[in-house]
Parts: structure tokens; sequence; C-alpha cells
């Protein structure tokens, strides 16, 4: 199985670089340890047309503020749309409170 952690920007912030995402940090280096073929995506300080992203991922593992919902949002819709049998996770503090990505 492959997998990816995915760290999406945070715009509203000055330099999202500076932000270092520890939880998505620590799930990534869990699986690696665990032996899971696992990815980061650092889509920090990008606007979302111009992402690039691997597209061979079973997983896809976001970690969320609220801020960064609509996205997230996003970033399945496109996932889904072209690897449409993937898994899209949603964790981080705003992934406790909704169920599924619409």
């Amino acid at each position: 199985m492959k997998a990816y952690v995915v760290n999406l920007p945070s715009p509203w912030l000055l330099d999202d670089r500076n932000n270092v995402p520890l939880g998505a940090l620590f799930v990534f280096e869990f699986c690696r340890s665990k032996g899971i073929d696992i990815g980061f995506i650092d889509l920090s300080s990008q606007l979302a047309d111009t992402w690039k992203y691997p597209k061979d991922g079973q997983v896809y593992g976001l970690s969320c503020t609220t801020p960064q919902y609509s996205l997230g949002e996003i970033f399945a819709a496109k996932v889904k749309k072209e690897v449409p049998k993937t898994k899209v996770i949603l964790g981080g503090i705003h992934g406790t409170f909704v169920s599924k990505i619409p």
C-alpha cells in the first residue's frame, strides 16, 4: 500500500513555511516505523491550481485546521477525480468534527 501525508497551505499566515506540521509528521514517522510505504506532500505556500502531487497513492491523509477545511475539500475532490479508488482521510482539529468530506 502506498500512502501520503499531506500538509495543506495555511494562506492566512504571513509565511506558512514557518509553521511545522508536527501532527502530520508524527503520523508520517509512525507509519514509516511500521513499514508502511509512505510519502510526505508539502503544499504549503502553493495555490490550489498549482498543486503537484503523486497520483499513485491508495491513501492520502490530510491534517486540517478549520481555516484549511475548504482547501482540504479541494484537495480531496482533485485526488478523487484523478484517482477514483483512493481513500482520503481527514485528521487534525477540524477532522474531529466532520465525518465525511463531501
